[in-house]
């Protein structure tokens, strides 16, 4: 009978991409930071697929739209940053930019610049990065999009998750100041 012990198993292919990269002239370091990032990349996109919230109709899967693309590049930057966010998008954009493209792939897109594409109402995301939270609205939120689609917009909110808003719901996750 056989008998596998995970720890070994990751630990022969950390070891065997360690020796693999060392030959190229990488560090072991970089090595076990691009691992890192790419397991805590996979638990991002599964914790974001059961985090969504989809009642309403007009968003058939959020998380493959542009708020949806948006809100995992922000958490993937906060596991890199120890938990700290970015402070404006210029900065997102900046560390996207650092991104394997295997990486980018993991995410959805091909480019960075998909990660700060337009909603699917055609226009700009609105990021509410780096701005203080409005007190009577939901401080998680990050982004969403400015009109949407059939009165039902995608919002963006720390943690990846995407809530699926309509009118009503909105007004009381983004109040107008």
């Amino acid at each position: 009978m056989l008998a596998f012990s995970t720890r070994s198993m990751v630990g022969r292919f950390i070891g065997g991409r360690l020796m693999a990269d060392r030959a190229r002239g990488q560090s072991g370091g970089a090595v076990r930071r691009r691992f890192f990032l790419g397991a805590m990349s996979g638990l991002l996109a599964v914790s974001t697929g059961c985090g969504m919230s989809s009642s309403l109709s007009g968003a058939s899967d959020p998380s493959n739209s542009s708020v949806g693309r948006f809100v995992s590049l922000v958490e993937r930057y906060r596991i890199a940053q120890r938990g700290r966010l970015p402070s404006n998008e210029q900065e997102l954009r900046t560390f996207a930019t650092t991104i394997h493209p295997d990486d980018l792939k993991a995410l959805g897109v091909t480019s960075v610049d998909e990660c700060f594409g337009a909603g699917r109402d055609g226009q700009p995301l609105v990021v509410l990065l780096g701005q203080k939270a409005p007190s009577n609205g939901d401080p998680s939120v990050i982004c969403y999009e400015q009109e949407g689609q059939d009165g039902i917009r995608l919002v963006g909110k720390l943690g990846g998750s995407v809530e699926v808003a309509d009118t009503t719901r909105f007004a009381e996750l983004v109040p107008t100041p």
